[in-house]
C-alpha cells in the first residue's frame, strides 16, 4: 500500500492491522512482508519517499497482539522491572540508539516462552519502542523512529521483526542479536584473551583516592590470587593530558611493575568530557542534555573525533597501557528536532558521530596493539557498540549481589560471544566467609572484576577468593562460551545453566531446584549459590554413576565418594556458595 497524503494511515500486512503516524504529506511509503526465511518470524520492511528530500518528524507504527500467554516483559533498559504494569516507572517503553540501549522487546509466558519479540533494524538512530497493556485483552506494540533531529533525507527504510516462535525468550533474543549481526557490515570485535580473564578494578576500593604505589601493592596481590588485569579508573587523570615519565614518574613505575608481575593495564577514560584540552578544541561545539548541566564534546566534527583518538593512541603508544574502560558514552545528548544545520558537522545524528569516533579509536589502538582491549558498560551495549568494545561491564551496582547477577545475564541475551563482565566485586570484610563468597558466585557468568582491598581481608576470605577465582579460571571455557539457559529472568535469573559437550554447569541462586536435561555430558558442576546446605536436582534422565568432589567456598572438601544418580528428584549436600564436580565413571 503507497500514500502520500493522510498523517494516520492503517495498513494491513503479514496478517497485522498497522497504525502510522507522523508522516504528513512529507512521504510516499510502502509497508512491504518480506519473504519468510525463518517460520513463526516475519519481517516488514517500512519504504519512505521524498522528492524533494524534507526532514522527517517523529513516525510512530503500532499494532495490537491479544494477550495470549504473554506475562511478562524484557527489554534492555527494563532493569529490574520484568513485568507488566502501569506506573511510571515500569519500564514498558524505552528509547534506544547507537550508543544506548537496543531496539528489541521481548513478551513471553509464565514458562519463559516466547510469545511475541519484535525488533527494528535501525539500531544506530534514536528510536523508542514500547508497548501499553490494555483492558480489553489486547496489547499495544509501538516502533517510533525519527526521534531526534535529522537532515533532509529522499528515501530511507527500516526493517520490523516480529518474531512470534513459541520457543525460549532467549532463544529469541540469541537469534534477533545475529540478525543485527547480518545487517551490519563490520562484524563484532575480536576479543583479546585477556579480556576473559578476571581483573582488579580501583574504583569501589579507592573511589578515585589513591596513590600509584598503593595501587601497585593491591595489583601484586591481585595477581597472586588470580587476576591477570589491571584496571585504574577514575582517579589517575583527564585522558587526554599526554602525561610523561617526567611529569608522572609514579604512573609510569606502576605499569612497568604490574608489567613486570605478568598483568595488564587499563585506564580509565570518558571522551567527551570537557577537559581542557577537549574546550580548546571544541569552543562551542558542546551538547548539554535536557537534564544536565554537563557539556559534553560533540563527536560530530571531524577535528574533535581527531583529538579524542591522538589521546587515546598517545597513552597506548608512549605509556605502554593495554587496554581502556571507555565511559560515559550514553550521556551525550541526541540532536534537537530544530537543531540549526552546521556546515562543520560531518553527520547530524550523535550517534553515527560517536559511532565514528568509538570505530576510530578501536581500529587505530589494535594498530598499534592488535590486542587492545575496550571495556564499555551498560547501557551502551548495543549492536553498534559491540564492533568496538571487546568487553561489556553491568552498569554500577556495588555491594548488590542480586543486580549484578541480573545485569551480567542481560548484557549475555544480545551479545554472542562478547564477554560480560561484573561489576566490579565488593563486600564487608565483615561477613562471614560465605555469605561474602556470594557476591562471586551470583556473578559466576560473568568474568569476574573485584574491587577490594586485598591486604585488609580475613585469611578465609583471602583463601575464598583464591578459591573462587582458580575454580572460575578453570572451568570459564563452559562458564564464557557454553550454550547459555537463563532461568526466569523475572525472578532474577534463580538458576542457570551453560553447556559444552563435554561440560554442563548448573548455578543456584534461589530456593528453587535445578532442572537438568534428559543428557548430562560427563562433567557435571553445581554451584550453590545460597545460604543452604543444599541443593535440589531434578533429573530429566539417568545421570548414572559419578565421582563426587563437593567442596566449600574456602576451597575444604567436605565429600569425595561415589554416586548413582538415577531420573527423578535428589537432595545434594552442598555447603552455602561452595561447588560440587559430579564426572561420569
Amino acid at each position: 500500500m503507497t500514500n502520500k497524503q493522510e498523517t494516520k494511515v492503517q495498513v494491513e500486512a503479514a496478517g497485522f492491522s498497522f497504525e502510522i503516524e507522523g508522516l504528513g504529506d512529507r512521504f510516499a511509503h510502502t509497508l512491504t512482508p518480506l519473504p519468510e526465511t525463518t517460520a513463526g518470524v516475519v519481517e516488514l520492511e517500512l519504504k519512505l519517499t521524498a522528492d524533494p528530500p524534507v526532514k522527517p518528524a517523529p513516525t510512530k507504527l503500532t499494532w495490537r497482539v491479544p494477550m495470549d500467554r504473554i506475562h511478562y516483559k524484557w527489554n534492555p533498559s527494563a532493569g529490574e522491572n520484568r513485568y507488566l504494569d502501569v506506573t511510571s516507572g515500569c519500564k514498558n517503553s524505552f528509547k534506544a540508539r547507537g550508543i544506548d540501549s537496543a531496539p528489541v522487546m521481548a513478551l513471553y509466558d509464565i514458562a519463559g516462552d516466547n510469545a511475541l519479540t519484535f525488533a527494528i533494524s535501525d539500531a544506530m538512530h534514536a528510536s523508542e519502542m514500547g508497548i501499553r497493556v490494555g483492558e480489553d485483552g489486547f496489547v499495544t506494540c509501538r516502533a517510533q523512529i525519527f526521534c531526534e533531529g535529522w537532515d533532509a533525507i529522499g528515501e530511507y527504510s527500516v526493517i520490523l521483526r516480529i518474531d512470534r516462535r513459541r520457543l525460549p525468550y532467549h532463544v529469541c533474543l540469541r537469534d534477533t542479536a545475529a540478525w543485527w549481526d547480518a545487517l551490519i557490515e563490520r562484524p563484532p570485535a575480536s576479543v583479546p584473551d585477556a579480556a576473559r580473564l578476571p581483573l582488579f578494578c580501583t574504583w569501589y576500593s579507592h573511589h578515585a583516592k589513591f596513590t600509584f604505589p598503593e595501587v601497585t601493592i593491591q595489583a601484586l596481590l591481585a595477581k597472586d590470587l588470580g587476576m591477570d588485569v589491571l584496571l585504574v579508573d577514575a582517579g589517575w587523570g583527564p585522558y587526554d593530558g599526554k602525561p610523561t615519565a617526567e611529569s608522572h614518574p609514579e604512573m609510569f613505575a606502576m605499569i612497568r611493575s604490574v608489567h613486570a608481575a605478568g598483568m595488564k593495564v587499563m585506564l580509565w577514560s570518558s571522551p567527551w568530557s570537557l577537559t581542557d584540552g577537549a574546550k580548546a578544541i571544541a569552543g562551542d561545539r558542546v551538547l548539554v542534555g535536557p537534564n544536565s548541566d554537563k557539556g559534553r564534546v560533540d563527536p560530530r566534527y571531524p577535528d574533535i573525533r581527531e583529538h579524542i583518538v591522538e589521546a587515546y593512541e598517545y597513552l597506548m603508544r608512549e605509556c605502554g597501557v593495554d587496554g581502556f574502560k571507555i565511559d560515559f558514552i550514553s550521556s551525550l545528548a541526541p540532536a534537537a528536532i530544530d537543531e540549526p544545520d552546521d556546515d562543520r558537522r560531518d553527520t547530524k545524528s550523535v550517534s553515527e558521530g560517536a559511532d565514528r569516533c568509538l570505530q576510530a579509536v578501536s581500529d587505530r589502538l589494535r594498530a598499534i596493539n592488535p590486542d587492545a582491549m575496550l571495556e564499555y558498560r551498560q547501557s551502551y551495549v548495543g549492536p553498534h557498540m559491540l564492533r568496538h568494545g571487546t568487553m561489556f561491564r553491568a552498569v554500577d551496582c556495588g555491594n548488590c549481589l542480586a543486580v549484578n547477577r541480573l545485569r551480567t545475564l542481560d548484557i549475555r541475551l544480545l551479545s554472542g560471544k562478547m564477554p560480560a563482565h561484573a561489576d566490579p566485586i565488593m563486600w564487608n570484610p565483615c561477613e562471614e566467609v560465605a555469605i561474602a563468597a556470594a557476591h562471586l558466585t551470583h556473578t559466576l557468568l560473568a568474568v569476574p572484576q573485584v574491587s577490594v582491598r586485598f591486604d585488609e581481608l580475613p585469611a578465609d576470605h583471602t583463601e575464598m577468593l583464591r578459591t573462587y577465582l582458580r575454580f572460575w579460571k578453570a572451568h570459564r571455557d563452559v562458564i564464557l562460551d557454553g550454550e547459555l539457559t537463563p532461568h526466569d529472568p523475572q525472578a532474577g535469573f534463580p538458576v542457570v545453566l551453560s553447556a559444552t559437550a563435554d561440560k554442563l554447569l548448573a548455578a543456584v541462586f534461589a530456593r528453587v531446584y535445578i532442572p537438568l536435561p534428559a543428557d548430562v555430558p560427563g562433567t557435571l558442576l553445581i554451584v550453590n549459590g545460597t545460604l543452604d546446605d543444599h541443593v535440589i536436582l531434578e533429573a530429566a534422565g539417568d545421570l548414572g554413576t559419578r565421582r563426587a568432589e563437593i567442596l566449600t567456598c574456602t576451597g575444604e572438601t567436605v565429600t569425595n565418594t561415589t554416586l548413582t544418580i538415577p531420573a527423578g528428584v535428589h537432595r545434594l549436600d552442598v555447603p552455602p556458595n561452595g561447588y560440587a564436580t559430579l564426572r561420569a565413571l
